[in-house]
């Protein structure tokens, strides 16, 4: 928050401290409630606190035109003087918490550190929110972690050698689960790259394009990758063949003409349609990079089909 260090004047920092061996003048959001933590405070003999004021900070040139930079030197500074470690922790992630129950997930999955994902993404609170809630439709058993499997069975695909070059860039730790930590900073990390590039978006674009008619179809976003699933993968389970053959885990249901996700529903989409593969199109190329833009798993997956295609081609030729 720049808040005071916006005017670009000198800044009084001020350490507060608690020294009573039970603190009941702080809580959070899953511990004790104000009103307890107030009865708890008076039927103590004495609430000791210290207020240690530091030398005023001057804000430096480059201070003053950051006030970002401003505010973190200061922190970095008053972090030193109490010896705390800082935390990247904001109120955005004490409202992830909340929808954490909500969504019937443990508490501390929505603990991403908002301060430190949103900075160099340029990511809002409702677009965390609704990653969240995507992670929480693939999360089905409801324990914070998702494997390669949850991830096959939300998109609809079969679980081949792309989806795992997906699962394994979320998967930092090689350990076989993606926390939604994990999962944000991947989705976050790889498709801002992506659609920050128009050319190849459009690539993508093209390569779906089969007929070269400037449109994406339904049928061509299933049609490749079934091409590919036939040039690569070998000893497939039988029942994942008959899954792919009719679409891909083709158990759509009702199919539905939005391209997209509008801004009405970002943020109230717990009965929103997740499968792209349900939508009925077509695309022109600015809806398609919409709908990649909506659905930032599926993008990361079509860009593993267009690469595993060229290399399939590449090894043809």
């Amino acid at each position: 928050k720049h808040g005071a260090f916006s005017p670009k004047v000198p800044i009084q920092p001020v350490l507060i401290k608690h020294y009573n061996r039970l603190n009941t003048l702080i809580w959070t959001e899953n511990g004790l409630g104000a009103l307890i933590g107030l009865f708890l405070t008076i039927c103590q003999f004495n609430n000791s606190v210290e207020l240690e004021y530091l030398p005023l900070y001057t804000p430096s040139e480059q201070e003053k035109e950051s006030p970002t930079i401003y505010a973190e030197n200061v922190r970095d500074m008053m972090s030193i003087a109490i010896g705390i470690p800082k935390s990247n922790h904001t109120f955005e992630d004490v409202a992830l918490i909340r929808e954490c129950k909500r969504l019937e997930l443990p508490h501390e999955t929505g603990l991403v550190e908002f301060g430190q994902t949103a900075r160099p993404y340029s990511i809002t609170y409702r677009q965390v929110e609704y990653l969240l809630k995507r992670f929480a439709n693939i999360d089905t058993n409801k324990d914070g972690m998702i494997s390669i499997e949850d991830l096959a069975v939300f998109l609809k695909v079969p679980h081949d050698t792309c989806l795992q070059s997906v699962f394994n860039s979320f998967d930092r730790d090689d350990d076989g689960l993606v926390t939604f930590h994990k999962y944000v900073f991947g989705i976050l990390h790889q498709s801002k790259r992506l659609l920050q590039n128009d050319q190849s978006i459009q690539q993508l674009f093209e390569f779906f394009d089969s007929n070269s008619d400037g449109q994406v179809t339904r049928e061509d976003l299933l049609k490749l990758p079934l091409q590919i699933e036939q040039r690569h993968i070998q000893n497939i389970h039988e029942d994942q063949i008959v899954y792919a053959k009719c679409g891909f885990f083709c158990k759509c249901g009702k199919l539905i003409s939005r391209r997209h996700i509008t801004d009405e529903e970002l943020g109230e989409q717990d009965n929103y349609n997740w499968n792209i593969y349900e939508l009925l199109g077509p695309w022109n190329y600015d809806q398609f990079k919409q709908l990649l833009t909506d659905n930032p798993d599926y993008l990361l997956l079509f860009h593993e089909y267009q690469n595993a295609s060229l290399s399939g081609l590449q090894r043809e030729e």
